[in-house]
């Protein structure tokens, strides 16, 4: 059996076959409905789903309200996620959880997609293969997609659902939407924050780069033609520093962006920084592990970032002699950062040690992706820094 859903905007606007949104999605709002406008939206969005509902037979209303009471719940619970930036697959498990719970379910299963593009996110309850799906909800966004699908098997085989039932299982199909777009968008905001910083570091190498280098070039000349003495040593030194701005803003272009990462994948960007920044301080370095080059930009690129930043305070902070780095995609993108330094004391950086206050600003990128960036760090032994983003 398949039930869908919609429902009506405060525009008063219907939207058919999904949970109220318009081409901008949940993040821009209805564009028919100003008052669904920013991070409101999700607000409003999970609780027109939560509240509204079609009328029922008579008789349901009591049961209809015991549900309303735990969809309530569950409505706040994603409420939480979002506003923590919880990973998907813990919000969409929980949905599954929740559902099988309130509705008796044997199995609940959320996907997404069809045919080749199908995905399997979440599951709670027995084996897939323990009986045919009884109910299947699903809800969709404008234009049917993205998608989403509740698969509902009851451990009676002779179990038809209620229309109460079908109800309820079109709320947690919504409420899987919402989830589901609020990670879709949280993706797309990754990969444009990455392309605009490979313009960014294009438009350096293109014009002030060029620029500067070209200075050096005539103050080698100038340095050349002038008599030994002071001017040609004040030439000479202002060749110098023009020649180190222009190493510093090559550092910024490959921080910013690394040409090598969609070629070599983020294993590979990540020595070519080790080789070309930490070997000229000395530091003998390790990069281990492989990821597949498949894996999107945005999580790349920020798991690059955040590796920088954890490998910049190496330098400036650790006194170390080497320092390894292991990459992974298990479960999402993985980085671990290991010196052997100093180390520090992690609980007094929490409030604003000085000298790294750059953890804070990774720890806030971490959690914004929907991950983490975790520091642990022993005095004379040494820090470590374990990354973890996922993929949705």
């Amino acid at each position: 059996m398949w039930v869908s859903t919609s429902w009506r905007c405060a525009g008063e606007d219907t939207h058919d076959g999904g949970v109220g949104v318009a081409p901008e999605g949940l993040l821009g709002g209805c564009n028919r409905c100003p008052t669904l406008r920013g991070p409101s939206v999700w607000l409003a969005t999970v609780v027109r789903v939560v509240v509204h509902a079609r009328p029922l037979k008579a008789g349901f209303e009591e049961a209809s309200a015991g549900f309303l009471r735990s969809m309530l719940g569950v409505g706040g619970r994603l409420l939480a996620d979002i506003a923590n930036d919880a990973p998907l697959s813990s919000t969409l498990r929980y949905l599954c959880e929740a559902a099988r719970d309130l509705l008796g379910a044997h199995r609940v299963v959320v996907c997404s997609g069809e045919g080749a593009e199908r995905r399997v996110h979440a599951s709670a309850g027995g084996p897939l293969e323990a009986a045919s799906v009884d109910l299947v909800a699903e809800a969709a966004g404008p234009g049917g997609e993205p998608r989403a699908e509740l698969e509902f098997t009851w451990p009676d085989a002779d179990h038809r659902p209620s229309a109460l039932e079908e109800v309820v299982a079109t709320r947690f199909a919504s409420m899987a939407l919402i989830a589901l777009e609020r990670d879709a968008a949280r993706s797309g905001q990754l990969r444009a924050v990455a392309r605009e910083r490979e313009e960014l570091a294009g438009e350096i190498h293109d014009d002030p780069v060029q620029v500067m280098s070209a200075v050096s070039l005539q103050l080698q000349r100038l340095t050349l033609r002038l008599p030994p003495g002071a001017e040609r040593e004040l030439a000479a030194r202002a060749r110098a520093l023009n020649d180190a701005a222009i190493d510093r803003l090559r550092h910024v272009m490959f921080s910013l962006f690394p040409a090598t990462l969609e070629e070599d994948g983020l294993a590979g960007a990540i020595e070519s920084y080790c080789e070309a920044y930490l070997e000229p301080q000395g530091l003998a370095w390790e990069v281990r592990g492989e990821i597949p080059r498949t894996l999107p930009l945005g999580v790349t690129a920020l798991a690059f970032r955040l590796c920088r930043n954890a490998l910049v305070n190496v330098v400036a902070h650790a006194h170390a002699s080497s320092v390894v780095v292991d990459v992974s995609s298990e479960g999402g993108v993985g980085v671990v950062v290991r010196d052997d330094g100093v180390g520090f004391d992690v609980a007094a950086d929490s409030h604003g040690h000085p000298g790294h206050l750059g953890i804070q600003h990774a720890v806030a990128l971490a959690r914004w992706a929907g991950g983490s960036y975790r520091t642990s760090s022993v005095l004379g032994v040494g820090t470590t820094v374990a990354i973890h983003l996922p993929l949705g």
